[in-house]
């Protein structure tokens, strides 16, 4: 539960810092830039669609931060002088989720898969639509911060996967947290 608050945290901050960041305008980025953080949002997109299709719950995890990112992440905050993040609280957070971070991943996966059950989703009988996200810098971090929605269909009816947010790392983009998965 405290690594759950810990992620909450700094789920606030990156979202606030990228939302002051989209208020005072946008960073201007060229073509070749603008392509490759297109590229790695969609393979983000495709790669959770992919393991809500293949049932991947093992593989989940995998989309989070590693630990090593998460700790150039909070170094990054602690950095912008985040006054509820000290040295002591970043070393507490961290031990927190190498013990917790899997399960709390886990725990999300089976409850997008229990809303997709109830939402009588046949996932072999799905069809990928589209991605729909903005990308807003999250400046004094030198990262992009990432909201999206994955839309998709599944016998005639559409669906969408609600609240992905996710944080820009050198390997790409990494899931922060998805909402919720829903009917249109």
């Amino acid at each position: 539960m405290k690594l759950f608050f810990a992620c909450i945290v700094t789920i606030i901050f990156l979202d606030q810092l990228g939302k002051a960041q989209s208020r005072s305008g946008r960073i201007n980025q060229t073509t070749a830039a603008m392509n490759v953080n297109t590229q790695k949002a969609q393979a983000l997109a495709h790669t959770i669609y992919a393991a809500l299709v293949k049932n991947d719950e093992n593989g989940w995890p995998a989309l989070y931060p590693t630990n090593d990112e998460f700790k150039t992440i909070l170094q990054r905050m602690m950095n912008e002088q985040a006054p509820e993040l000290t040295k002591t609280r970043m070393d507490d957070m961290l031990l927190q989720r190498e013990k917790e971070a899997t399960v709390c991943y886990k725990n999300e996966y089976r409850e997008l898969m229990k809303q997709a059950h109830n939402l009588g989703i046949d996932w072999e009988n799905t069809s990928f639509e589209k991605f729909e996200y903005d990308a807003s810098p999250a400046e004094k971090l030198n990262l992009l911060y990432l909201n999206g929605n994955i839309f998709f269909s599944c016998k005639g009816q559409h669906f969408v996967i609600d609240g992905i947010e996710a944080i820009e790392m050198a390997s790409g983009y990494r899931l922060q947290a998805v909402k919720s998965l829903r009917g249109l």
